[in-house]
Formats: C-alpha cells, structure tokens, sequence
C-alpha cells in the first residue's frame, strides 16, 4: 500500500457513536443530579429522609447498572481474546462473534479479518512450499542425469585416449617395421 494511501486511511473520520456505557453513564449523572435537586427543593426535614433514600436507590441501581455493562463488556473482551489466543496458536478457523454494534463489534470485524487474511497467506505459503519443493525434486534428478552422463563422457573419453595410445604405438610400430622392411628389401 502506497504512503498517501495509509495517510488517507488514518485521516478518514469515522462518525462517532454512542454506546450503550455512555448512555448508562449519562442516565446515572442525570440520577444523581436529580436527586441533589430533591435535596435541594426539598430541603425541609420531613423530606430529608425520602430525598436520602431516593438517592442512595438512584445510586444503587446506577452502580448495578454500570455492573451490570461493564461486566458484560468484559464478557465480550474475553470472547474476543479467546478467539485471538486460539488464532495465535494456529486455529486459523476461529471466528470472534459479536452481533452489537459499537467498538468491540467492529474489533471483533477486524479481528476475523486479519484471521482470515492470515488463514489465505498461509494457504498460499504452503502451495508456494509445495511447489518450491517439487522444482528442487526435478532439479536433482537433472543433476543425478548429468551426473551420470558426465561419468559416461569420462569413460568415453578414457576409452578413446587409449585407443589413440595403442593407435600410436600401433603407428610406431609399423613404422618402424616398414623401415626394417626397407632395409631389407634393399640389402638384397
């Protein structure tokens, strides 16, 4: 990927969302200001004691709520390193599933695709392998065939070096009994 491609990419603005822990937050925020409200207003003692309650139950039923989120979204942070950790040991298979629609979904969109993106290189890795290993089986069985055929030239060659040897002694020989016959031949 080019450079003006990856800096377009990081420059891109996505719209922001809310989740679901803001809007809880908000709603707790908004609890425990209306109950400083009550407080407030109704300052005088006999509602002291219902504008207490009002706001230790607001503050219970925020606290479970953002128990109750917070818990959930590490539920769903554990599903996705579960999926992560079996992808790092080789289960190239796994997907991380989650149906919501805030940062841990798409974490979890990117995540399957650099699973998937990894499952393909490997296949491609392991026919490249595969292939690779077949072109050094065809060249060894070349190089075996030259060899042999270079063992045979050898001999070839031995066997005619001694042929020119014997050919020339052969010539030696014969000219040096020609010269014996000439000599002779002239003696008488």
């Amino acid at each position: 990927m080019e450079t003006s491609e990856k800096s377009n990419i990081n420059n891109k603005r996505t719209p922001r969302r809310y989740n679901l822990q803001t809007a809880y937050f908000a709603v707790f925020c908004l609890g425990v200001l209306a109950t400083a409200f009550l407080f407030y207003f109704f300052g005088r003692n006999e509602w002291l004691i219902a504008a207490f309650g009002a706001a230790v139950a607001v503050l219970i039923l925020g606290i479970a709520s953002l128990y109750g989120i917070f818990n959930t979204y590490n539920l769903r942070v554990k599903r996705l390193r579960a999926a992560v950790s079996k992808a790092e040991e080789g289960d190239l298979q796994t997907i991380a599933h989650d149906t919501e629609n805030d940062e841990l979904a798409r974490l979890a969109a990117d995540i399957n695709r650099l699973i998937q993106t990894n499952h393909t290189r490997v296949g491609m890795m392991t026919d490249v392998s595969e292939k690779v290993r077949n072109a050094s089986q065809t060249i060894a069985a070349n190089v075996e065939e030259h060899r042999a055929s270079s063992s045979e030239i050898g001999s070839a060659m031995s066997e005619i070096a001694a042929g020119a040897s014997d050919q020339s002694e052969l010539m030696r020989k014969n000219k040096t009994g020609n010269r014996s016959v000439k000599r002779t031949n002239e003696r008488y």
